[in-house]
């Protein structure tokens, strides 16, 4: 009877321990999908501000050789060329379904 006993035991344990490893399981699949997901949000967001970042930092570098700076509309033009550059990449992200 005490051998029954035991093996009960130790039958219900290793079934605790099963349970215990598909919760475990279940857990880092959540925490991978939530992982993936915050990743997949940064490098659109890394995609949409790294041109305007780098077209921000070279007209910043001098002022003197923004394009169109012998017109007087030339800072309105630079400004537009800009919008149209986030405008295209938000297009074409719309296109590729990633936004």
């Amino acid at each position: 009877e005490l051998n029954n006993s035991l093996t009960r035991y130790l039958e219900e344990l290793e079934l605790t321990r099963e349970r215990v490893g598909l919760v475990l399981e279940a857990e880092d699949r959540r925490l991978s999908v939530r992982m993936n997901r915050t990743m997949y949000r940064f490098g659109i967001i890394t995609g949409i501000f790294l041109p305007m970042s780098f077209l921000t930092g070279l007209l910043g570098i001098n002022v003197g050789g923004i394009p169109f700076s012998g017109n007087p509309y030339g800072f309105v033009i630079a400004c537009l060329l800009m919008i149209s550059v986030a405008l295209g990449q938000w297009w074409l992200f719309r296109r590729l379904r990633w936004v």
